[in-house]
């Protein structure tokens, strides 16, 4: 790119909103986590809330994220945890957490096509149940959620069948 060129997304503020949307989407894709964690024990219940977190060791890729979240007002969490065995802080972690926050920020993920589309309705579904119910106490109706949401995880653990589009050297006909 010359000097004099201009990136097109900064004068448009509609591209520039696709292009932090996409940025977003693809950090939960490839950085981050769909998951209930507990929050509180209330009246012989565990109540948990659900939460997406983006965890990622390049503090710019961390600093990009956080920015984006600012400028579409979703709330989020930030620190940097210390690993285990080590002295050093190694990663940087961002979790939006809380069934406002992760609505709204599922709302926007799910108009556009993610790798976890599926683990991000779940927890917009979540969402959009507590939110209509004016109880604390979690029951079978939440737990479905947490089983879909736990089967959905463990689906995509590191237990994929790795396919190649080459033709492999036994299975060629000469």
């Amino acid at each position: 790119m010359s000097d004099n060129s201009q990136d097109i997304t900064i004068g448009n503020q509609q591209e520039r909103l696709f292009f932090e949307i996409g940025y977003l989407a693809g950090m939960v894709d490839g950085e981050g986590a769909c998951q209930f964690g507990y929050k509180y024990y209330y009246k012989g219940c565990k109540v948990y809330s659900p939460r997406i977190t983006i965890f990622n060791t390049n503090p710019e890729i961390i600093r990009l994220t956080k920015e984006f979240l600012d400028h579409l007002e979703i709330p989020y969490y930030y620190w940097s945890p210390k690993w285990k065995e080590r002295d050093q802080w190694q990663g940087w972690r961002v979790e939006i957490g809380g069934l406002k926050r992760v609505k709204k920020f599922t709302d926007i993920l799910l108009k556009y096509p993610t790798g976890k589309q599926d683990r991000l309705q779940v927890l917009n579904d979540f969402c959009n149940y507590r939110l209509t119910v004016n109880r604390k106490k979690y029951g079978l109706e939440e737990q479905k959620f947490f089983d879909k949401l736990r089967e959905l995880n463990k689906l995509y653990r590191g237990k994929q069948k790795i396919e190649s589009s080459e033709t492999i050297r036994s299975d060629a006909t000469a």
